[in-house]
């Protein structure tokens, strides 16, 4: 096979971060943000409780960390455009089941097939783009991240007109157009992956200018992979808990109204882009000790939902929580290369991943069923709040012996 010039790897790199933008856009940000918003009219015509909505997205997430385990060794074996077609094709299945829901087990089991296609798009996506960047990993993630982040600003509106017209249902099915319309024709004739003669060199190359760079086989039980397992399950219960319950939260419980309650939704994912490129250069610069920094803005953002009463004191809420959610999408694949090196970085973003969606399995339900029983989102923020601090003063423990040195020209970090 003839190799790629410097040229064609900027081209195939571009349009990869492109390509994964759009999947993340349509196969992760559609389902994952019109969700939440249709809560109230399932609620309302359903007559189900806030706890057994939310369960959705616990399901979804739990059975997401599953399909992130296994992205690693699914990519490892046949590649990443196999993985993200077939999850794509199954996201855009699930949207279409939606038609059919008449119970909480039929809600659930779409929840499921949506948990399976879009966290094992999710792995393939940061793999993706992982392998081409290096220095600007974080970057390059954060603008691809950026879909779901879009996502967020289009989707409630178009969602609650779409919903107001033809019902819950069929919004559903309607909006499953972008992944069959958009982001499937997009990635299969553009998005590119390295060949094994360019991952084999890359292996190589690695060997040669850090010998010690250990496989995942070596990393999995030490302390500090224990350690970011342990930040990811606390940060993706933060991260979905939030996400799954701020639109009834605003429109409900503060009494916002509907309408200012999408406006501050669309706020915070406006915030999370500009943390997504934001963050992301962070990352990059300051490694895991932006990431811990990322954290404590977090505890301080999920505080910021107590004194909310009107637009302004919800919108300061959007500017300080927004971007930190941009971060800790980005965190899994800085850990897994900053600390653990690129050969094992594959395996450790599929395996944080999985740690991350079981804390994101756990929030939203935990968050509904707390509001069940006391009737306010009062302790399960407070628990958001501590679960961040905790993050990231365990985040401050963790070294990260591989972190590319921008002012070396991307060499690693010294070990010592």
């Amino acid at each position: 096979m003839t190799s790629l010039t410097a040229t064609d790897d900027h081209r195939h790199a571009k349009w990869n971060v492109a390509c994964a933008f759009i999947i993340f856009f349509a196969v992760l940000g559609i389902p994952a943000i019109m969700i939440p918003v249709l809560y109230g009219p399932i609620i309302d015509e359903t007559g189900w409780s806030r706890g057994d909505v939310a369960l959705l997205s616990s399901l979804k997430f739990g059975a997401g960390a599953i399909a992130a385990y296994l992205t690693g060794p699914l990519v490892e074996r046949y590649g990443v455009r196999p993985v993200t077609i077939i999850c794509s094709i199954l996201s855009g299945i699930a949207l279409l089941m939606m038609v059919g829901v008449d119970s909480l087990w039929t809600l659930y089991a779409v929840g499921i097939f949506l948990g399976i296609s879009a966290l094992g798009v999710a792995t393939a996506m940061k793999i993706l783009v992982s392998q081409w960047f290096s220095r600007n990993q974080g970057l390059a993630i954060g603008i691809a991240l950026m879909g779901i982040s879009v996502a967020g600003v289009i989707v409630p509106y178009i969602t609650t007109l779409l919903s107001q017209a033809y019902g819950w249902r069929m919004a559903c099915a309607i909006m499953s157009l972008g992944i069959w319309g958009i982001a499937l024709p997009l990635f299969i004739m553009r998005a590119r992956e390295r060949s094994t003669e360019q991952a084999t060199a890359a292996v190589q190359q690695l060997a040669l200018d850090h010998p010690d760079a250990p496989g995942f086989a070596d990393i999995r039980f030490t302390r500090f992979f224990i350690t970011a397992a342990i930040i990811n399950v606390l940060i993706g219960m933060v991260d979905h808990g939030m996400s799954t319950h701020l639109i009834i939260y605003l429109d409900r419980d503060v009494q916002l109204g509907a309408g200012v309650a999408a406006l501050g939704f669309s706020a915070v994912m406006v915030m999370s882009n500009i943390g997504k490129a934001g963050y992301g250069w962070l990352f990059d610069r300051f490694s895991v000790r932006g990431v811990a920094f990322c954290w404590f803005v977090v505890a301080a953002g999920v505080a910021l939902t107590f004194p909310i009463a009107g637009t302004a004191t919800m919108l300061l809420f959007a500017f300080i929580y927004g971007p930190t959610q941009g971060g800790m999408m980005i965190n899994v694949p800085i850990l897994a290369k900053h600390v653990f090196g690129p050969r094992a970085m594959a395996r450790a973003i599929a395996v944080l991943t999985t740690f991350f969606m079981a804390g994101s399995a756990i929030g939203p339900a935990l968050a509904g069923y707390l509001y069940d029983a006391t009737g306010s989102y009062h302790l399960p923020f407070a628990i958001f709040i501590v679960s961040a601090l905790v993050a990231g003063v365990l985040a401050l423990t963790i070294r990260p012996a591989f972190r590319p040195m921008p002012e070396e020209g991307g060499k690693l970090a010294p070990a010592n």
